[in-house]
């Protein structure tokens, strides 16, 4: 059994998986009880899926857990489910942002957790259902222990299965390092400008901003031990496209009035930056810019 936690735009389309479960809560979690899964765009699909709202409706543990929630729920998502995790479970955290395998191992031991990264382009329409830009590829590997890896082959099986892409990383830090850095340019960015992810590239304004933001990063990370490629911020403009003109999480996240994941992103840049001695005026700056459109 996998079990599923976070009904968002992700959360659902990871919902497919044979043999999964999701767990939800309030609205989401009635609207899947009532219509199932409701997939359109590249990846059509019409999907009744078991649905939980708590860890006693379980009868068994999970092979796999998915946290597909925002950043700051992770450690919420995984007390709460903690039941769910047997000797034999591997938690894999595929939610965007900086710190969420070390949030799970404050709670649950570091040879149960396997870091991911998704680059599926999937938006929540209005009604509920989702709407699949791109089925792009899903990254997982053993976080603290790369020996990990070999028992993540049956998950790889299920999500290829469902026609999503899955690769299994030797080195999964590195990984969720650069999608981190492509949020960190993207994310705030289109929130701002109110630019999907074609347009970020597209528009001089809104390639100024991200490239600044990234460029100022890079340093950061490079002295957490993650070494970043000089052509890897023109190969992320280059590849917007790709992403389809998706409205990203952040920007969805203002528009509906919900605490964003600004302090995962270009927050933890500063607050690694503060902790090198590195100065990161431009992410700081946009740290404010963002809270202060939580407020309002």
């Amino acid at each position: 059994m996998i079990l599923v936690i976070g009904a968002g735009p992700i959360g659902t389309i990871l919902g497919s998986l044979e043999g999964a479960i999701i767990a939800a809560r309030g609205t989401r979690l009635e609207f899947l009880q009532k219509n199932g899964i409701i997939l359109d765009g590249k990846l059509p699909l019409r999907k009744e899926v078991p649905v939980v709202s708590a860890p006693h409706e379980l009868k068994e543990k999970a092979e796999f857990v998915l946290i597909c929630t925002k950043s700051q729920d992770t450690e919420s998502a995984i007390l709460q489910w903690k039941a769910a995790v047997g000797k034999e479970t591997l938690v894999v955290s595929v939610s965007n942002g900086w710190g969420n395998e070390d949030a799970l191992a404050k709670h649950i031991p570091k040879d149960h957790i396997i870091g991911g990264v998704t680059y599926i382009g999937v938006q929540m329409k209005e009604g509920g259902s989702i709407w699949v830009h791109g089925a792009g590829k899903t990254i997982i590997g053993g976080y603290f222990d790369a020996r990990l890896n070999p028992r993540l082959e049956h998950l790889k099986k299920k999500f290829e299965e469902a026609g999503l892409p899955c690769v299994i990383s030797e080195d999964i830090k590195q990984d969720i390092a650069k999608k981190f850095l492509v949020n960190v340019g993207l994310n705030a960015t289109g929130a701002l400008f109110r630019a999907n992810n074609i347009e970020v590239g597209e528009r001089p304004e809104c390639r100024a901003l991200a490239v600044s933001l990234m460029e100022e990063a890079i340093p950061v990370l490079e002295k957490e031990g993650i070494q970043v490629r000089k052509e890897f911020i023109e190969d992320f403009l280059a590849g917007l496209k790709a992403l389809g003109p998706n409205k990203n999480s952040l920007w969805a996240d203002l528009d509906k009035g919900r605490k964003t994941e600004i302090a995962f992103l270009n927050g933890a840049v500063v607050a690694l930056g503060k902790k090198h001695g590195i100065p990161t005026s431009k992410n700081e700056e946009i740290v404010e810019k963002i809270k202060l459109l939580e407020k309002n």
